[in-house]
């Protein structure tokens, strides 16, 4: 955070003149502003593609003086962050001594926030040297996606060019505290941001920017914000934006137990009504004015940082599940300068399949919440043996080291994630529960690896197909009561000219006997009888079994031989 006197001058400068050139971070790299140079009342800001002069008014009316240089870092390779590789940008120095901006004091009296940016409080926190500690992504199963934040400075907005160049998330001001008069006001386009944003599709927060001194005020300004977002359902918190600047309310705000107060009340009472509550702050905030393990330990983090230097080298250590990593971004359909971030949560897991511990493919990506279904074992390529029969899948979890169970008190088998023993083994009165092949999964796991180990099994048997003295080269793995859908004759390739399938007679192995109906019985319950010489004893018909049925208990273990019957077409 900017606490000292110079910083709302310097960083208003910055932000609404100084990166009109600055580009938005693509997939491959974060583009910024090579250098800047200031002369007279116009600024160049070269980009290395292209130039943009802009043209700046000074008055003698309110007047804040810009120290005589100030360089803000390139924006940190985000490798160093998260483990993604993209690169950073060169330095940006502004030299312009002496010279004064114009700020309006009406324009500050009506919004706190300097009317462009989050953030214009903050220091540019630089790091030198290596780090001895580090922030963190809250859990290592997060992944990063684009974002950014907006207010009513932002104007109109093409949301259709905002999603087709890659964000994914935003989080809206929907209003804010007078650093003066401590009135709440309301951002003029929040109803307008909030339903086109919905509309296109993208996580959506809020927040609001924060001039509380008292727990009573944090609760009001929690309030407003609830009452601001009835009706929308949000995937992103509702954010305190917690700074201050020189000569407003929170600049002389309490003590840090005080102040952790009032972020504590603001980001309870929104979890009670059924959001997540979070607080927007910088390194600096959190170091000399709250007390972040206070907070961090309940409430969603977001981070604001915006300098070269590593995240870890700054000195918060707590976890974090938002990063703002510039005020100077470029997004298209948004004119001027945006904040950008990432914002971190959990979408996916992966499935991988073993054969015998031994990996055979990775992986099968499980989007949370959209059920797909898993690889079965034709597709991976496993093949029973005459001595044991694949059963389905054994699944274990590696975010909680737990198999799925279920107790053997239990007569439905109710899945139950179970941690194994010192041993490796299940605790008495559980077992392994078998997931079908190729089942449909959604929310197995919050994140990581979910292993699938094929489980086998002696009790089951092997369809074999059968078309005269023809035989498939494919066969079918049956888990004795675990209904699987049979193949078709079509995918075994078989076809007789001048005739059209009528259904399978079907022979099991072990005993020799076939599947039979007896003539008088009209529900044609399906028995096994032997044959003698060759042909059904009298009064018994064959069962033909349909084209691609279900099957389960039609031998214990084996082979069951499925022969294809053919009837003659009608003339």
């Amino acid at each position: 955070m900017k606490m000292e006197k110079f910083a709302l001058s310097l960083i208003s400068c910055i932000m609404l003149v100084t990166f009109t050139g600055t580009a938005l971070p693509s997939a491959g790299q974060l583009a910024v502003v090579r250098h800047v140079t200031l002369s007279g009342g116009t600024v160049a800001a070269e980009t290395g593609s292209r130039e943009e002069t802009v043209t700046i008014g000074y008055e003698a009316l309110e007047t804040e003086t810009v120290p005589d240089y100030k360089t803000i870092d390139k924006i940190p390779p985000r490798e160093k962050m998260i483990g993604v590789s993209f690169g950073g940008g060169e330095d940006i120095t502004l030299n312009d001594p002496g010279r004064k901006k114009t700020t309006s004091s009406a324009s500050r009296v009506e919004d706190p926030e300097g009317g462009d940016t989050m953030g214009s409080s903050f220091q540019n926190e630089t790091v030198s040297g290596p780090s001895r500690e580090t922030a963190r992504i809250r859990d290592q199963y997060m992944t990063a996606h684009k974002g950014m934040d907006i207010s009513k400075f932002n104007g109109d907005i093409d949301w259709d060019k905002v999603v087709e160049d890659g964000i994914e998330a935003v989080i809206i001001r929907v209003g804010g505290r007078y650093g003066g008069s401590g009135t709440i006001y309301k951002d003029d386009r929040r109803e307008e941001n909030l339903k086109n944003a919905f509309k296109a599709g993208l996580a959506v927060g809020v927040y609001f920017y924060s001039q509380a001194l008292t727990v009573e005020e944090g609760i009001e300004e929690a309030k407003f914000c609830i009452e601001a977002v009835k009706g929308y359902d949000l995937d992103l918190p509702i954010i305190i934006d917690y700074e201050w600047e020189p000569g407003y309310r929170l600049e002389n705000g309490g003590s840090k137990e005080e102040r952790t107060a009032v972020v504590n009340a603001f980001c309870k009472t929104v979890t009670k009504a059924g959001y997540t509550g979070g607080i927007y702050a910088s390194d600096y905030c959190f170091r000399d004015y709250l007390l972040a393990d206070k907070i961090y330990k309940n409430y969603y983090i977001w981070l604001a940082h915006w300098t070269s230097a590593e995240l870890p080298g700054i000195t918060y250590t707590g976890p974090f599940d938002g990063w703002q990593y510039t005020a100077n971004g470029r997004v298209a359909g948004i004119n001027g300068p945006v904040d950008l971030d990432y914002f971190y949560w959990i979408d996916k897991f992966f499935v991988n399949y073993y054969v015998d511990d031994k990996l055979i493919y990775d992986s099968t990506p499980i989007t949370l919440g959209i059920k797909t279904k898993t690889k079965t074992a034709a597709e991976l390529g496993i093949d029973s043996e005459d001595s044991s029969i694949f059963a389905g899948w054994h699944v274990f979890r590696e975010r909680d080291n737990c198999w799925a169970a279920y107790k053997i008190s239990d007569e439905s088998k109710k899945t139950v994630w179970v941690e194994p023993t010192g041993t490796g083994e299940l605790p008495e009165g559980y077992d392994y529960k078998i997931y079908p092949d190729g089942v449909t999964i959604s929310n197995t796991s919050k994140g990581g690896n979910v292993n699938f180990y094929a489980a086998w099994t002696k009790d089951g048997y092997k369809i074999r197909y059968h078309n005269g003295k023809i035989t498939a080269d494919i066969t079918t793995p049956v888990h004795f009561g675990v209904l699987t859908e049979t193949a078709s004759y079509e995918s075994c390739g078989f076809s007789k000219k001048g005739y059209v399938f009528g259904g399978w007679k079907v022979r099991r192995e072990y005993d020799g006997k076939w599947a039979v109906y007896a003539n008088d019985d009209e529900t044609r319950k399906t028995l096994w009888v032997a044959r003698v010489d060759g042909e059904l004893p009298e009064g018994y018909s064959y069962k033909m079994y349909r084209n691609k049925v279900s099957v389960s208990n039609s031998a214990p273990t084996g082979y069951v031989d499925f022969y294809a019957h053919w009837e003659k077409k009608s003339a």
